[in-house]
Formats: structure tokens, sequence, C-alpha cells
């Protein structure tokens, strides 16, 4: 069994700064055509080299993402080896276009992609998460961030805005979308352990047998720590792992396994002046109830993929999950479960299109159905945390089903034009009954159709830079509690966007970047408040009319120093300009939205030693942003940096056959500063308690093991 090498170090960089398929066109060849070539000539080979069907490796990843007229990024998770990785924040850390920030310093991390679910800080909406293509966003629209870990992924890869179309994922923010390890592409046996202070301690091993017809790969994980807040204590343990059973060289079967088990406490917000006398502490309010979120997933699906060798993948998917959940809150008790079941379907077609230009034609195809049924209620809340009366029920039936097509041809060697249209269909049933206490009881159900066209083309224009863009329609429902529910008035509608984007993405020596302007017109955008503050409790509505813009930038510079060439200075950067705001809406004017800085960026400097040996600084910076919709309070503007080192040993130590040991300090400075907020309609320009602040001086160390 050989595994197939990664890029080489300069790709690696070009992939984390948001060029992922550059490293093709340095060639001198168009990506698609390269793509073609590997797919077609390597088919048989795929027993060979042991690489599975169901999971493709980076190399192949990128010459498909070098396919899309958009925005789109791939974090292959070996380049971060020696880094700090705790959650999806560190792991987007470089990716333009997204805002990721931990909730509380712990797993939870407030998400947003383009401004998709902008005033969203509890459960992410607008963006569609996948593992292999197979949904973990939840049939009702929602996902939990903390249930993604970093560690069970190979890569990462992004899709922002409507770029995810391929998939079928047709919302304003997009996809991401983790590929899993399997035993050919992670072999053998992996031990990985990060100290830090606030007793932070996070162990994780992994292991994987690979045979000629099966393989396998499993990791188990734990996150623990007292957290630099008063009353934010972690105890997470995670299960994941895959079988795979290859039947001849051009079919294979997998089957995916989660398990998870999260507790967490909720330290709750701050006002500004608090947080800056000191960050650490909790709401008082939260400590003798101990507010605490509580999550368990388990969720089991399988893949079965077909390969012709004329040039066609079918990929067919089944997955069921059952998520229970516990949060308490000053306002009461939230509890029950959501269910899953989905069924996955993609047809891949690929041959040389009419004219015979050199470069193939593609067409993409596929659906989703999926059904989702929850039981829920709140209670009563003692003086101890303790559960009380039921004070309200909750039973929802959400229904999806999602057509799409793509279809990519060939105009020259140079020139190809996408079209593709997603189609869909969802139905809202929710049946929320008040028992006691406030709010009304509601009984709401509605059909929602959608229809999602998109043109786009990519044009390279020269050996090593390619210009792109889109026109595309995105289609967002509200999710169950969104839609209906006790403590607002009536149902919400459905938003809708038409997005233009333009950019052009390149590589010429070592220098690589990646650049991309949007501006998307967004009608009956889902926009929620939390009422009261610190409740739990969001009312949703919809604007009327609003508009979302940006810029995106990644870079990647690599310098090589002395004659040998062998060391190396290496620069990478993100940077994003926003600007989200209201279009003469009849209360706001043209006030910007709040919860997401209108400019952000982050950039590292690494030296690389040829004997392994790495260190430099980073700086990571956003400007201030309205908390409210009125354009009354903001979060202000912040500057932090840190410094990490790490030491790769170029072969075999004793009786391990890699060994990675790194250390590294964040927020140096000790800048007391904002990393997420919660969102009012108008804070009336008081200070509130609406804050949550970023990690204070931190240091952590680490070792990766390999057997």
């Amino acid at each position: 069994m050989i595994r197939i090498p990664g890029p080489s170090l300069a790709s690696a960089l070009a992939i984390a700064c948001a060029a992922s398929p550059l490293p093709l066109f340095a060639q001198g060849q168009p990506a698609v055509e390269s793509d073609r070539s590997d797919e077609v000539t390597t088919l048989d080979e795929v027993v060979v080299h042991g690489q599975t069907l169901t999971s493709r490796n980076v190399r192949k990843a990128q010459a498909e993402l070098a396919r899309v007229p958009g925005g789109v990024d791939l974090v292959d998770l070996e380049d971060l080896n020696g880094q700090v990785v705790r959650n999806l924040q560190d792991v987007l850390a470089f990716t333009p276009g997204v805002f990721a920030q931990s909730q509380t310093g712990a797993d939870q991390t407030r998400l947003s992609i383009r401004g998709s679910g902008i005033a969203e800080t509890v459960t992410l909406r607008g963006v569609a998460v996948l593992r292999d293509g197979l949904p973990l966003t939840q049939t009702n629209g929602q996902f939990r961030s903390a249930l993604l870990d970093p560690a069970t992924a190979g890569y990462v890869e992004v899709y922002r805005g409507a770029n995810a179309l391929a998939y079928g994922a047709s919302t304003l923010g997009g996809a991401i979308n983790l590929i899993s390890p399997t035993g050919h592409t992670t072999p053998g046996v992996e031990m990985h352990m990060l100290l830090g202070e606030h007793s932070t301690v996070r162990p994780r091993v992994s292991a994987s047998f690979a045979g000629d017809d099966r393989d396998g790969y499993a990791t188990l994980s734990g996150a623990f720590q007292d957290g630099f807040r008063e009353h934010l204590e972690q105890r997470d343990m995670r299960f994941y792992g895959n079988l795979g059973w290859r039947h001849g060289g051009r079919s294979e079967t997998r089957f995916h396994l989660d398990v998870q088990d999260l507790s967490q406490q909720l330290p709750g917000a701050l006002t500004l002046a608090q947080l800056r006398e000191d960050p650490t502490q909790a709401d008082p309010r939260n400590i003798p109830i101990d507010a605490r979120s509580e999550v368990q997933q388990y969720r089991a699906a399988v893949q079965h993929t077909v390969l012709s060798a004329s040039g066609q993948r079918l990929d067919v998917g089944a997955y069921y999950q059952v998520i229970d959940f516990l949060s308490v809150g000053r306002f009461g008790i939230t509890a029950g479960y959501d269910r899953d079941i989905g069924l996955s379907l993609r047809h891949e077609w690929t041959a040389q299109a009419m004219g015979a230009t050199g470069t193939p034609a593609r067409l993409v195809s596929g659906g989703r159905l999926a059904y989702g049924p929850s039981d829920s209620g709140r209670y009563a809340i003692g003086s101890a945390g303790e559960r009380g009366d039921r004070t309200s029920t909750r039973e929802d039936n959400p229904l999806a089903l999602e057509l799409f097509t793509e279809y990519q041809h060939p105009l020259s060697s140079r020139f190809t034009g996408v079209a593709g249209v997603s189609a869909v269909y969802a139905r809202r049933d929710s049946r929320n009954t008040v028992l006691s206490g406030f709010g009304t009881s509601i009984d709401a159900s509605e059909d929602f159709f959608g229809l999602n066209p998109k043109l786009g083309f990519l044009w390279q224009v020269a050996d090593g830079v390619e210009v792109f863009g889109n026109l595309s329609r995105s289609f967002e429902l509200p999710d169950d509690f969104e839609y209906a529910n006790a403590f607002q008035d009536g149902t919400v509608h459905e938003q809708s966007a038409t997005t233009l984007e333009l950019g052009v993405r390149g590589r010429l020596g070592g220098f690589e970047w990646d650049a991309a302007a949007y501006r998307a017109r967004v009608r009956d955008e889902i926009l929620s408040q939390e009422l009261p503050l610190g409740s739990g409790i969001y009312v949703t509505t919809n604007a009327d009319r609003t508009v979302h813009s940006g810029v995106e930038l990644g870079l990647g510079w690599t310098w090589s120093l002395g004659r040998s060439g062998v060391d190396t200075l290496q620069l990478r950067g993100a940077a994003t300009w926003n600007d989200f705001r209201y279009d003469d809406d009849a209360v706001f004017g043209n006030n910007q939205l709040p919860g997401v800085p209108r400019h952000a960026g982050r950039a590292e400097l690494t030296y690389q030693h040829a004997n392994g040996f790495s260190f430099g600084p980073s700086v990571e910076v956003a400007s201030a942003y309205y908390v409210d919709f009125a354009n009354t309070l903001r979060a202000p503007s912040y500057a932090i940096w840190g410094l990490r080192a790490a030491y790769t040993a170029p072969s075999a130590v004793g009786p391990f056959a890699a060994l990675t040991v790194f250390a590294e300090g964040r927020n140096l400075g000790d800048r007391h500063y904002v990393a997420s907020t919660s969102i009012t309609a108008s804070a009336d320009g008081m200070d509130t308690r609406i804050f949550n602040p970023g990690l204070t001086r931190s240091f952590f160390v680490g070792a990766r093991l390999s057997f």
C-alpha cells in the first residue's frame, strides 16, 4: 500500500490561502484537462495505489475545485499539523469571506459566510454542512457547530455562496464539505495530545487498516477544559469511524458511524464595561442555575460508489441520526430530540465535448430527500437549576426535497461555460402548545418551492491565471423555530437572493492569490433577535430588502533563502471587506446589518528550516461593527497577535514513523476584545449585556506521533 503524496509546501500554502486550484495552472495546463487526464488514465489504478472511491485525495480535490466558477477553498488538515486546532474557527482562520469565532472560548463557533445567518448566535443557518457529500445539517435547516469536529476530516472543502450547486446546496452562504480519512489515506496509528492553560487537555488517537478489498479508520478524541472564564467547564467525548468494502476495481461501499457526547457550561454575555475590566468573569446569574448545554449525537451513514470506464460516477447514500439536547438558561430549560433520515443520489458524467477542444464536458445531476421529526419542550427552572413543570410542548415534522443539475461545456481550450439549476421543495409543520407562562400556542404548516438557476464561466487568460464569474439565485428557509414559535406573531417566509460574483486566481512564481468580489440583492432576509436579552428566546422576522456585498482576498508568498534554496520564508494572509445593509427599509433605512465586522483579516509569516523546524508570528484584526439593527451600539475593533513554533522530524525517530512537537501562544498582548455578540433590535446607545469576550493570553503545547 502506497500513500499518495500531498502537494508541495508552496502548494499547501496556496491551499490555506484560498488558492487551492492554482498549482494545476502552474504547469500551463487547464485545470479541467489535468483532472480529466487523472480521471481517465488512473481509473483502474485506484486499486493498485490504494485510493478509495468514496473519498478523494487532495490532489484530485484540487482539480475538482478548479472547475468551480466562484470562490472556493480547500483546507488540508495535514497542513495544520504543528498547530493548535480546536474548532471550526481554527480550521477556517485563513479562508476569506468567512466569519468564524468561538462563542465561549470552547468548541461552539459562530459562523457566517458572506453574511449568511448574520443574526444567528446559537445554531448555524445559511450554510450547508456535509460529510463526503451527505448532509450533516438537519432537515429543519439547523446545525450545531459544536458537533463539527475537525479531527474527523482529512480535508475540508469550502464553497462560498452559490458555488456548491454541484452538491445541491442553494443557500446564500454556500457549503462546507468534510472529506473523511480512510484506512488508505491515513494508514497506521496516530496519537495527538494538546495541553494548555485553563486546564486544557485534548487527547486523540486514531487507527486504521487496509487490505486488498477492505479498509477501516477510527478516531476517539476528548476535549476537557475549565475555560478562561468562570463557569466555562467543557467535557466532550467523540468517536468517528468508517469501514469500506471494494467490489472489484470500480465500486465500493462505505459505512460511517458518529457518536458524540458534549457538555459545556455557559458563562453568558457581558457588558462592554465588564469585558474591558475582566473578560474572565461570567454573568453571575448563570452560575447558581448551572447554565449549560448538553448534546448527544448518534449518526450512521452508508455510501455506495460505482465508476464506469466511460467516465461516469454514481454515488448513492443514506443516513440516520438522532440528536438529544438539553439547554439550561435563566428563563427556563429546553430539552428534546431531533431525528433525521435522508437519501442522496449524485451522478457525474464526463465526456469529450463537441468540437474536440481537448478539455472535457461534465454533467452533474442528483437529489436529496430528508425527513426530520423532532419533539421538544420548555420547562420551568428551579433556583438550583433543576427541571420544573413543563411549560410548553413542540412537535415539528420538516420535509425537504432538492434536485440539482450543473453542466460545464468547454467553448475553447481556455474558456468554459457553466449552467445549472436547483429545484427545492420543503415543508414546515409545527405544533407549539403553551401550557403555562407566557407565549401563544401556534399550529402552522406551509409548503415552500424554489427554483434557483446559475450561469458562470471559467477563462484561463494566461498560464497560471484564471478569471471566473457567475450569476446565481439562492433560496433559504427558516428553520423550525424561526418559522413559528410561541414568542412571535405569525410565521416567517423564505429568503431569496440574486448574486453576481467576479474574481481572479492565479500563481506566478512563488506568489499565489485568489480574489473575488460579489453583490447579492436579498429579499425577505431572515433576521433574528434575542428577546429578552440573555433569555435564549429568539424572535424572527423577514426584512423587506437587504444587500450583501463583499471583497475576499487570499494571498500566499514563498521566498527561498540561501544558495541551497531549501530554507524558506512564507507569508500567507486572508482579508475580507463586508458591506451588509438594509435597502430603504421602512424602519431601519439603509442601516448596516449587525453582527459581522466590516473589515477583517489575518496574516502569518513563517520561517521554515530544512531540518523541520519552523516558527513565526501571526496577527488577526477586525474593525468595529454594530450589534443592533438600529445602529446605536458597536463592538470595538481589535488587533491581536500570536507566535508559533514547531518541529517535524524529517525521518523516523525511534519507534515513531513520524514525530511533530509544537508550541503556540495566542493573544500575547493580552488584549481584552469582543469575539462575538448577540443581536438586538435597538440598544438605544446603552452598554448592554450582549458581548462575548475572546480568548485571553494563552499558551499551548502539543505533539503528534505516528506508528
